[in-house]
């Protein structure tokens, strides 16, 4: 019966689901405007912004977006707008809880606007995802007005704690748009679901154990 219980108990603990690490406000929700970033980010170089559609949020600013924004990503909200190139704006984010050694998947939607600026910011464009500075891939080629498209990288934290930044990659200069990010643990296409049953198992043979140590007793 203790074989079958430890067994058992195994059996429970290796199906349990791996915690994500936190990520707060993927959704890059928060007050609109130039220079304002959405909470739980930090610019950590230069002045990213929080957009919503309409063009560039806050009005009155010196330049707007080239291509009008495609409606809200399926995220919905605001969203975050950087530029990338000779102007190099950055944010980040530390997150303490990860499991060393672990793959996550860094999932997102981005819309390349482009900008009226001097001279125009139109060039293709792509994120990049560093984990304490160490580049950890770039996500898919976003083109002038193409709309919101998928895109995914998959990070592998070296500590429990460490600080997530996103670049914008562009070979000249551009502005992306990005939203409803998401950081879940491994390829969720191949996770393996929590077997229901599993706790129960363990409950009801507990309660035999239980059982049998009473009749000896006895």
């Amino acid at each position: 019966m203790n074989r079958i219980l430890i067994a058992a108990a195994a059996l429970g603990l290796s199906a349990g689901p791996l915690c994500a690490a936190t990520l707060v406000n993927g959704s890059m929700t928060g007050p609109t405007g130039i220079n304002n970033q959405p909470p739980g980010w930090s610019a950590s170089k230069f002045s990213p912004d929080t957009n919503a559609v309409g063009g560039v949020a806050g009005g009155g600013f010196f330049f707007d977006y080239i291509v009008p924004a495609p409606g809200e990503s399926s995220d919905g909200g605001t969203w975050l707008g950087m530029a990338g190139g000779r102007l190099d704006e950055r944010i980040a984010q530390t997150i303490g809880d990860f499991v060393i050694g672990e793959a996550y998947e860094l999932s997102w939607e981005q819309f390349n606007s482009g900008a009226t600026f001097e001279p125009d910011v139109d060039d293709e464009a792509a994120l990049e995802v560093y984990l304490d500075g160490v580049l950890q891939g770039t996500g898919v080629v976003s083109f002038l007005g193409e709309g919101w498209v998928s895109s995914a990288v998959t990070i592998i934290p070296t500590a429990v704690s460490q600080t997530l930044e996103l670049v914008v990659a562009t070979s000249e200069f551009a502005y992306l748009n990005i939203d409803g990010l998401s950081l879940n643990v491994g390829d969720p296409e191949t996770e393996v679901p929590v077997p229901a049953a599993a706790p129960l198992l363990l409950a009801g043979l507990a309660g035999i154990a239980a059982l049998r140590r009473r009749a000896d007793r006895a």
